[in-house]
């Protein structure tokens, strides 16, 4: 073949080559052109969230109140024989704190609660987590379930003291337990206090299992009591077992009576069996009623009967 044909040949089919790789460029670019036009239209149609806030996980409780039959107290031996007969035993009981004293050369033991051990609970040393309302300086209860472990958040708005963190698992707060959130008088000083779920969600506890919930707030369990069942009964989802030292008082057949006797039905139909009772040692709160030895004031647990 001639140099010259040849040579003009290969310039040909370069030229060709040149030809058919800038159209498939331009076909190239039409295609990725028209693409990105159909992604950004579509982004365009997403529709963001108008709130600054962030997403939250939903807490893991049921809102839905549950249809509790409530029974009048009607005869009020009914009061103290429920007292005396707990529906729930206990196989692996434990006795949490106590401080022993004497008076009139007669020995007692106040402060100490008790707490259920058995498997079903999962009460797991060095974690779990403990609700104490009312110290008035008797900690022997909070230091022995810090010494178990457990992870205490104490309160109490009548000791003069401020917010502080007492030991690496126990911490404490100047505010009280009542129905409403703000400041109330109790013995003669004005003391803030807040409601049972506020108090949860201020501490990020809303959606946590409480293995323990102590009370000994002379009386105002009746306001927690009057405040979860009529707004926030959710929170007993999450609440293993309740300590609490009960004051109906010496008046049989009070109002104080019968608010707690509709509590005790409550708690059993949210699932709580009484499985600890016990009258308190202090010889000057035993009276009789009808010949039955009965007290002023109790210490009393349930127990959420689930596996947890």
């Amino acid at each position: 073949m001639d140099v010259d044909l040849h040579f003009k040949m290969s310039s040909l089919n370069s030229i060709y080559t040149f030809i058919a790789e800038a159209a498939n460029m331009v076909m190239l670019d039409d295609v990725t052109e028209e693409k990105m036009k159909d992604v950004s239209e579509k982004s365009e149609k997403v529709e963001v969230p108008t709130s600054k806030k962030p997403m939250q996980k939903k807490p893991i409780y049921n809102r839905k109140k549950r249809n509790c039959t409530i029974t009048p107290l009607g005869d009020n031996m009914r009061f103290f024989t429920y007292l005396s007969k707990p529906s729930f035993t206990c196989s692996n009981k434990m006795q949490m704190g106590g401080h022993e004293y004497h008076r009139n050369k007669r020995k007692y033991i106040d402060g100490d609660k008790w707490v259920c051990l058995d498997s079903q609970y999962n009460i797991t040393p060095n974690d779990c987590l403990v609700y104490s309302f009312g110290i008035n300086n008797e900690w022997s209860f909070d230091d022995s379930m810090d010494a178990f472990g457990c992870k205490v958040f104490a309160f109490d708005p009548t000791m003069r003291m401020n917010n502080h963190q007492r030991s690496d698992n126990i911490q404490f707060w100047n505010l009280g337990l009542s129905k409403l959130k703000g400041t109330k008088y109790i013995d003669g000083r004005k003391c803030k206090v807040d409601r049972f779920e506020n108090i949860l969600r201020m501490l990020g506890h809303l959606d946590k299992d409480i293995d323990y919930l102590k009370m000994d707030i002379e009386g105002a369990e009746l306001e927690f009591f009057n405040d979860v069942f009529s707004r926030s009964t959710h929170v007993l989802a999450n609440i293993k077992q309740i300590g609490m030292e009960i004051h109906p008082g010496n008046q049989v057949g009070s109002s104080a009576y019968k608010r707690f006797w509709k509590y005790f039905q409550l708690l059993e139909c949210y699932g709580f069996h009484l499985t600890f009772s016990n009258p308190n040692s202090i010889r000057s709160n035993h009276f009789k009623y009808k010949g039955m030895p009965v007290a002023t004031c109790y210490e009393l647990v349930w127990t959420q009967n689930k596996t947890w």
